[in-house]
């Protein structure tokens, strides 16, 4: 053998040794991103629109893709929060505002991430009312007290001097359906209404008052809750679920997928994918939900500052770094998902 083919050959065992042991690297690494657990359930609050992602990435295999064997159940707010502080579900999707009075009671959740960064709701009244100062000694339609409806009613009406209880009556009916039969009926005056609701109160003669979606206010919407001691155990399988959510975010926005978003849609909403709710539901969702659900602090402080306007003794002392948890998103961030890398 030549001097030049043994060094040929000597180079040709060095390329191969790296290889074996860059491809040792890379299974190794994938062996470090492989969820520790693979079994899931999932909690989710509303039958909204803002929660097709998840209801995708549970029927086009999204989750099964990361890794994961996922099972979704709906639960009402309070019910959800109580499912995932008794360790019944290991996720849920909910309202910021249930996250954070959950964790002022002493729940040890956070708050990972949220797909919908501004305050969703509108103030929908009868015609009668012209201006806020207008529902002086009427009834408004709510969820619950201290819910995120009621945030928001106080957020929208704040400015004009408004406070429930004194200048209006809150009233507990139901959801978004609920409040708008009760409001076309005549029973409040005003309802608070996902954006999603109100073409159908316009269509039937009702207006717009105050709307905090149009004024991008940040909040906390459609938030990823986890307690923290299952996310430090299962840190790899917090970001798999993630990424298959952002990835359901992606498929919903692709206008390729409306049909077969309506239909997912129709399913969980029990109704028809021709519904005009179904369809004004994907008009207002499926471009308005955020590809990279950081946990940003100000949605956080949005909510906080309105409850510590409520009750300052109880809420005081809290502060974003309390209730939200960035470090699972900014590995995502770091991953290079989120541009598809």
């Amino acid at each position: 053998m030549t001097g030049f083919r043994k060094w040929l050959v000597g180079v040709c065992i060095l390329f191969g040794l790296a290889a074996l042991v860059g491809h040792g690297e890379a299974k190794a690494g994938s062996a470090a991103n492989k969820p520790e657990t693979t079994k899931l359930r999932v909690g989710f609050g509303s039958t909204g629109g803002s929660m097709t992602p998840l209801w995708i990435a549970a029927k086009k295999g999204l989750f099964q893709k990361h890794g994961l064997d996922v099972e979704i159940v709906w639960a009402r707010t309070s019910v959800g929060m109580a499912a995932l502080i008794s360790g019944e579900t290991q996720l849920t999707l909910n309202d910021g505002t249930s996250a954070i009075q959950a964790i002022t009671g002493g729940a040890p959740l956070k708050i990972i991430a949220y797909f919908n960064k501004f305050n969703p709701y509108a103030i929908v009244v009868r015609p009668d009312i012209q201006r806020p100062e207008d529902l002086k000694g009427k009834k408004v339609a709510l969820l619950n007290p201290g819910d995120t409806t009621e945030i928001s009613a106080r957020m929208a009406l704040k400015s004009y001097g408004m406070v429930p209880g004194r200048d209006y009556t809150a009233l507990s009916v139901g959801n978004s359906p609920v409040r708008l039969a009760a409001l076309l009926s005549g029973s409040v005056s005003a309802a608070l209404l996902s954006e999603a609701y109100i073409d159908a109160a316009v269509n039937n003669g009702m207006r717009v008052l105050v709307s905090l979606q149009k004024e991008k206010i940040p909040y906390i919407a459609t938030g990823v809750t986890v307690r923290e001691d299952f996310a430090e155990r299962n840190p790899s399988t917090v970001i798999a679920f993630l990424r298959a959510m952002i990835e359901g975010v992606r498929f919903f926005a692709d206008e390729a997928n409306r049909s077969a978003s309506l239909e997912i849609m129709a399913k969980y909403q029990r109704s028809d994918p021709r519904d005009k709710k179904v369809l004004g539901a994907y008009e207002f969702y499926h471009h308005r939900l955020a590809a990279d659900p950081f946990p940003d602090k100000e949605g956080a402080q949005t909510i906080l500052g309105a409850l510590q306007a409520i009750d300052a003794t109880r809420y005081g002392k809290l502060t974003a770094k309390d209730v939200i948890d960035p470090a699972y998103m900014e590995k995502v961030r770091a991953s290079g998902f989120l541009s598809g890398k």
